[in-house]
């Protein structure tokens, strides 16, 4: 039977074929609880279309909405998928203040596995072997000295496409991970190449993608700045 959750949007971002829409329940027992949303295509990824209210606007990091659901995604590892019924049916109640949802923010002791980076990260992977248990694969979490790098990764491979990544402290752990949340990372690579400190950042959301089917890793992500 179908069944529907409010939940606050804290995370809209990129991913092949379309958006990784995330939150946490508002409201009632399970406040709090993390919410991924996804399609039952191939790739699960939400589209534009299907993130749409009947208003016209589309779900964007601080709504409220009300989203139906069809049941759980049996997803190797990432725990709070569920699927949303076709067509898709998204109500918007709303939008949150940083303050409302200041009560939201997580605590791990560590952002997943340690010690497993990209060429360009820090501890921004988790490896193959460690990726057959169901987890949490969401955080909200305030990160300490944040600076962000626009550079082309692959420029030696003949790929100059800028990207942005996120480097910053959590529980005394650093890591670098890459930036999905799409407003940020358009506004980072306008600043262009070079090491940004911004400023005013309270919260991300970070999250652990899936697994990249050229090495078996899933890559640990920022997927949206609060």
């Amino acid at each position: 039977m179908p069944y529907s959750h409010q939940f606050v949007c804290l995370a809209s971002s990129k991913k092949p074929y379309g958006r990784c829409i995330a939150g946490k329940l508002w409201g009632g027992e399970n406040q709090g609880v993390w919410i991924r949303p996804v399609s039952n295509r191939e790739h699960d990824s939400i589209s534009d279309v299907e993130r749409t209210y009947a208003n016209g606007q589309t779900a964007q990091v601080r709504d409220l909405a009300a989203v139906t659901f069809s049941g759980l995604q049996n997803h190797p590892y990432q725990n709070e998928n569920h699927i949303i019924v076709h067509p898709p049916l998204w109500i918007s109640q709303g939008q949150l203040s940083l303050a409302q949802i200041a009560d939201l923010e997580d605590h791990p002791l560590r952002l997943w596995e340690s010690g497993h980076h990209s060429r360009c990260g820090v501890n921004d992977r988790v490896p193959p072997e460690s990726l057959n248990l169901r987890r949490e694969s969401l955080y909200l979490i305030r990160p300490e000295r944040v600076s962000v790098r626009v550079s082309a990764e692959s420029a030696q491979w003949g790929n100059h496409r800028l990207k942005a990544r996120a480097f910053f402290i959590y529980n005394q752990i650093q890591y670098a991970f890459s930036i999905t949340d799409e407003p940020a990372e358009q506004y980072f690579l306008g600043l262009g190449t070079g090491i940004h400190h911004p400023e005013g950042i309270n919260y991300f959301t970070v999250s652990l993608g899936d697994i990249d089917p050229h090495t078996g890793y899933a890559y640990k992500l920022v997927a949206a700045i609060l």
